[in-house]
């Protein structure tokens, strides 16, 4: 749901837009809450189905399999946004001087 709302807006929005980081914890606000639905749900199969002897490692599996996709998909979401040859750091960019130009003049801030 969270990459449909996202490529909906990247679709149809300017090339201009920026996409403020409220719109990135709304959605994943929604992604966790459905996690939580969902990881309950097969908390409970598991319990159902599971001999009695081995519930708790079966539990214990989902837990760590749901941890270990988190992680593969960040590597694989970064693979695939990042360019080639573009390196990942805890640097932010932040621009020297902010520039607005009124009658044909650039005067900064």
């Amino acid at each position: 749901m969270r990459f449909g709302i996202l490529a909906f807006a990247v679709k149809n929005v300017g090339e201009d837009v920026i996409i403020r980081p409220e719109i990135f914890l709304v959605i994943h606000f929604f992604q966790a809450f459905a996690e939580v639905i969902v990881g309950s749900l097969v908390v409970a199969f598991i319990l159902s189905v599971a001999p009695k002897h081995i519930e708790n490692f079966s539990v214990s599996l989902f837990s760590v399999a749901i941890a270990l996709s988190g992680i593969v998909g960040a590597v694989f979401s970064t693979s695939i946004a990042a360019e080639k040859g573009q390196e990942i750091t805890q640097e932010l960019y932040k621009p020297s001087m902010v520039t607005i130009s009124v009658c044909s003049q650039c005067l900064p801030l």
